[in-house]
């Protein structure tokens, strides 16, 4: 464990260099451009970048997201319906374009699960909002999370949001990183 200031950009960072991969979804990346890179010189003993995973049903990526710079492999999980599109081909230099089926416009947790598993991913890590936790939750993939609450977000909204299943937890816990409220939530049903 690090020493010093545990800010949640510092947090997130531990937790991205002990990951192989990280998974979002489109709307995470279109509203917060993140570059989910290793920062704060956290990548020294064998630590590396670990690879992001996009679900992006519609191919909706920027082509100039931070994380094309910096991840070592970017793997865009796209509708089957876009095989034969043209608007694939800039996406092609960039990352692994992957096509999977969807069930109104949402993809099973099995066949991500199943990429994941192809490409050796044995540690991933979700790190999204409320539209991809949501799809997790109803697919009941989670048995635990954690909610990072920064000075500029409202406990209040983020206990209340769409993903809150404080009725199926069995422990809470909760520590002040710096100015921020970290908790991490144990789902009973796991």
């Amino acid at each position: 464990r690090l020493q010093g200031d545990w800010s949640s950009d510092v947090c997130s960072s531990d937790l991205r260099r002990q990951v192989d991969a990280i998974i979002t979804g489109i709307q995470t990346v279109i509203s917060d451009t993140p570059s989910f890179d290793v920062r704060y010189q956290l990548l020294e003993d064998g630590f590396r970048h670990p690879s992001i995973v996009i679900l992006d049903p519609q191919l909706r990526t920027p082509l100039n997201a931070p994380f094309f710079r910096t991840a070592p492999h970017v793997i865009l999980l796209v509708d089957s319906t876009y095989q034969e599109s043209p608007k694939v081909t800039p996406y092609l230099s960039k990352a692994e374009v992957v096509f999977l089926d969807t069930k109104n416009g949402k993809f099973s947790y099995k066949s991500v699960f199943e990429v994941l598993s192809n490409k050796e991913f044995l540690h991933c890590m979700f790190e999204a909002g409320p539209t991809t936790l949501s799809w997790l939750k109803a697919e009941g993939e989670i048995n635990r999370m954690y909610y990072s609450v920064t000075p500029h977000t409202s406990l209040e909204n983020c206990i209340k949001s769409p993903y809150d299943w404080r009725k199926e937890e069995t422990h809470v816990r909760s520590e002040l990183l710096g100015n921020d409220l970290w908790l991490c939530c144990d789902n009973v049903a796991h």
